[in-house]
């Protein structure tokens, strides 16, 4: 079995990789980043990356989210000066649905991929796996 260079296998340093997600973004950046400069094995190392691209995904979708929310007060900002009481609002509340959505798959998906990285396996997201090989070095 490969171990890493703090002596755990590589199975558990990956899963306690995509552990280190559900505690924040900061935990999760130092986790990666150590595994990125220091460890060797390539394995792990795509592991990594998969777990920085899978959470910039959802953080992208969360910060579009917000920025659809803050154009919409733009708007009323605006409209309000003419003093029309007209208010623009996200529809049946979408903004605030799809944001415990990523919530709910990001941390379901974090702990998935924990099982998976601790069994040996990995989670094929198709449209991350394309990048790995040649991202990699050994």
């Amino acid at each position: 079995m490969e171990k890493t260079k703090l002596g755990v296998s590589v199975s558990l340093a990956a899963a306690l990789l995509y552990i280190s997600g559900l505690f924040g973004y900061v935990p999760m950046i130092l986790c990666a980043g150590y595994v990125l400069l220091a460890e060797p094995s390539r394995d792990l190392k795509q592991h990594a990356f998969k777990l920085l691209a899978f959470m910039s995904v959802l953080a992208i979708i969360t910060a579009l989210m917000s920025s659809l929310d803050s154009a919409f007060g733009l708007i009323n900002t605006v409209v309000g000066w003419t003093g029309v009481s007209f208010r623009f609002r996200m529809p049946l509340n979408v903004d605030s649905i799809i944001a415990y959505a990523v919530q709910i798959v990001t941390r379901i998906g974090l702990v998935f991929m924990a099982l998976q990285a601790y069994n040996g396996k990995t989670v094929e997201i198709k449209a991350f796996d394309k990048f790995f090989p040649n991202n990699t070095a050994e």
